[in-house]
């Protein structure tokens, strides 16, 4: 908030400014931000959102009425936050709104445009775009959005934001590491870097099927990861065989082959939570795809040449390059589909963010 506006105590407020009796009360002297000082609203606000300190807003009716549907509705309708019938205060209660960030917007509203940040944290910015999409006041930020979002260095762990602003990039990566990282299944719940995901949280809130996208690719991901390991362990079963120099020395080839496919089997009896062979299906493997790589990198780069001049029948150097080909490929590192651009293009028409 800026430090010239003008601040007072609820407690220090005259009998004119006071909410009275029949108002919801105040519990302590809260900070008041005087916004507009005809004011004939005051805005409760951050109460039920520790450690943040509340604060309490004095504000033009008129200006949040016409500034959204949302507020016309909830001040001016049949609702309990409409100006008292008894002529008293009008105080209303916004409990679990951030008093810093939402005081942006209200400067805005009320064309205190120089009390508007130039420069916000990346944090910061997350949460404007919650309060402001919560109002329907998106479109409020456009002449800000821009310089804001030059400021971060790095996308925001925060789909909300980042769909809500309309940047492509960045929900793709969302979506991209989201398919990389979750475990678990759709019945048993998901999870990421060992916390259970709720799909409402600002991280995964993105487009509406975030979730479903990002286990999709996560099963395409995982299977060819599978379909290899199994393919290195079936050239290796007799009849076939994986040695190099099977054409040289058939008991050389088979020595080759099996002590490749026993360091393979007990490697995979490390892999946490997949004891003996690790499964052929995607479905029947409950870790995550960055978990699997890690695994069968591990896995190849401890395999030694059983015997002199095998050093080519190690495969480790073919799951390199299907390692590094696997993290570029377009399917899973861009996997946004047509209608999620064509929603951020609308996303984009609100809040003004000009991908750069």
């Amino acid at each position: 908030m800026a430090k010239d506006q003008k601040r007072t105590r609820s407690a220090d407020l005259d009998e004119d400014a006071r909410p009275d009796a029949a108002s919801a009360p105040i519990p302590q002297p809260l900070e008041t931000i005087t916004l507009d000082p005809d004011g004939d609203l005051f805005l409760r606000v951050g109460a039920e959102l520790p450690p943040v300190t509340p604060c309490l807003f004095r504000v033009c009716s008129a200006s949040l009425r016409r500034a959204t549907p949302v507020w016309k509705a909830m001040l001016f309708g049949p609702f309990t936050e409409a100006r008292p019938a008894h002529g008293g205060d009008w105080v209303v209660d916004l409990p679990e709104d951030n008093p810093e960030t939402l005081c942006v917007l209200l400067n805005i509203l009320h064309g205190a445009f120089a009390n508007v940040p130039g420069t916000i944290s990346l944090e910061f910015l997350c949460g404007v775009i919650v309060v402001a999409d919560k109002y329907d006041l998106i479109y409020l930020i456009r002449p800000y959005v821009n310089t804001w979002a030059d400021m971060v260095n790095s996308p925001p762990k925060d789909a909300y934001t980042t769909w809500k602003l309309g940047n492509e990039d960045w929900v793709s990566d969302d979506m991209s590491d989201l398919a990389f990282s979750i475990s678990g299944t759709a019945e048993t719940g998901w999870r990421e870097d060992g916390q259970d995901i709720n799909p409402g949280d600002p991280g995964h809130a993105g487009p509406p099927d975030m979730m479903e996208v990002a286990a999709e690719l996560r099963l395409s991901l995982i299977q060819s990861l599978l379909d290899f390991y199994h393919a290195q362990v079936e050239q290796r079963l007799p009849p076939n065989t994986a040695c190099k120099m099977a054409m040289r020395n058939k008991t050389d080839s088979d020595l080759c082959d099996a002590v490749i496919l026993g360091c393979m089997w007990r490697r995979s009896q490390r892999a946490p939570g997949e004891p003996g062979l690790l499964p052929k299906t995607a479905a029947e493997y409950t870790g995550s795809a960055n978990d699997l790589l890690v695994t069968l990198g591990a896995m190849f780069r401890g395999l030694k040449p059983p015997l002199l001049g095998h050093h080519n029948c190690n495969p480790s150097s073919i799951f390199q390059v299907l390692a590094f080909a696997t993290k570029k490929n377009p399917s899973y590192c861009a996997p946004l589909q047509p209608h999620h651009i064509k929603q951020m293009e609308k996303h984009r028409e609100v809040s003004g963010f000009s991908p750069t």
